[in-house]
């Protein structure tokens, strides 16, 4: 399985990127997702500040306003996503910018990140060049450093400039599935690559999300006077839900609370051989994602997991803009043949999911998985 399957080496240090010498990770789109060049006049101008944040420093770049201001879609929402400079993470940020929301990438990887913001968003997104106020911003942000991610979370905040966040993408993660070097888990040498693996890809999600929740929160809302299993909604969230009926379907993102989509892995529930720790740490992804929704309830806040298969990412990145790669352009036919649905993966089919449960207000504690069915095909031998 490539190492692209679900993005985000961006997130571990320089001498464990060398170390485990993967492949860039990137995310796929179909033909029709190409990006759309833009002929703007004036070029996008990065504005960079630095937060201090602890010993470290956070950087957030957003596009210069270059227009009158303009007012957003009524259904635009504010949303932060971790591994977002590539991979599945730039077609899923891309997606929601071309249908209207405002889009914070946190990514480890200042040169793709930066390439990201700068050149890619605004030539595939119409409009996004001269958008007031603006809606992409960045900051460089590694997972694995708690001061890090709560640096770049109070940017967020500061970039859309309400006070709240509507959704949060949990997609960042070492995406390689086996240990290094050919080693299986009886070699004591894999301890290093097992705690990066809990640090970045579970870890991490859980940090991003706590920082995230005090502006996720429903308005109104505040944690429950009896035990959690018997108020799982607050009493006003309760009371506006009972009056509002059936028109609750029209309230707005506010009244309700935020949403958190988490990226797992069908890997979660199937493995091969000496893959331990991106398993693992994919499956407890999963009692994250449940516990979290059960939890946030309290707080009108929704958490659902989307479990990807084989999506094809080579060419979502730097290198595959400037060598113009297309989608599956090294997958040989029988790969495609391989998964029900006839084909491989696209980026696009998990931003189209994450949006949908954006909007799916029913719907929380839940695990989509999303491989073509291959997890349902009966080996032959078996």
């Amino acid at each position: 399985m490539p190492s692209s399957l679900v993005c985000c080496l961006p997130f571990l240090r320089k001498e464990e990127k060398s170390s485990l010498a993967t492949k860039p990770s990137s995310t796929a789109t179909a033909s029709k997702d190409q990006s759309e060049k833009q002929t703007q006049q004036s070029p996008v101008t990065p504005t960079t500040t630095i937060t201090p944040s602890s010993s470290k420093l956070t950087k957030t770049t957003t596009t210069t306003e270059t227009a009158e201001m303009t007012a957003l879609p009524p259904h635009s929402r504010n949303v932060v996503l971790s591994g977002g400079a590539r991979g599945v993470g730039r077609v899923v940020a891309r997606n929601l910018l071309r249908n209207g929301h405002r889009v914070f990438l946190l990514d480890f990887d200042v040169p793709e990140l930066e390439h990201c913001v700068s050149t890619h968003m605004p030539d595939a997104v119409e409009g996004l060049r001269d958008a007031s106020p603006p809606r992409l911003g960045s900051a460089v942000c590694d997972l694995r450093e708690p001061d890090s991610v709560r640096a770049a979370v109070r940017a967020a905040v500061d970039f859309f400039g309400d006070g709240h966040i509507d959704v949060l993408v949990n997609n960042a993660g070492i995406a390689r599935a086996g240990w290094t070097g050919g080693r299986t888990m009886e070699d004591p040498s894999v301890m290093d690559e097992w705690r990066a693996y809990i640090d970045t890809n579970l870890t991490g999600p859980f940090v991003l999300t706590q920082s995230c929740l005090p502006y996720m929160k429903a308005e109104g809302s505040h944690p429950p006077q009896g035990p959690p299993e018997e108020s799982f909604l607050s009493p006003e969230v309760k009371d506006r839900i009972k009056q509002q009926g059936e028109r609750d379907a029209q309230l707005g993102p506010r009244q309700r609370g935020g949403c958190i989509v988490n990226i797992s892995s069908f890997r979660a529930t199937q493995s091969q051989a000496d893959c331990e720790g991106y398993a693992s740490t994919k499956a407890g992804l999963l009692g994250l994602n449940h516990a979290m929704a059960v939890s946030g309830a309290r707080w009108g806040i929704r958490s659902n997991a989307i479990l990807p298969g084989y999506i094809e990412v080579q060419h979502e990145c730097r290198k595959g803009d400037e060598s113009e790669m297309r989608w599956a352009d090294t997958v040989e036919e029988e790969r495609h043949r391989q998964h029900l649905t006839g084909r491989i993966g696209f980026g696009r089919d998990i931003s189209d999911a994450v949006e949908w449960l954006m909007g799916a207000n029913f719907v929380s504690g839940q695990e989509i998985v999303m491989d073509g069915g291959v997890s349902k095909i009966k080996h032959a031998a078996a």
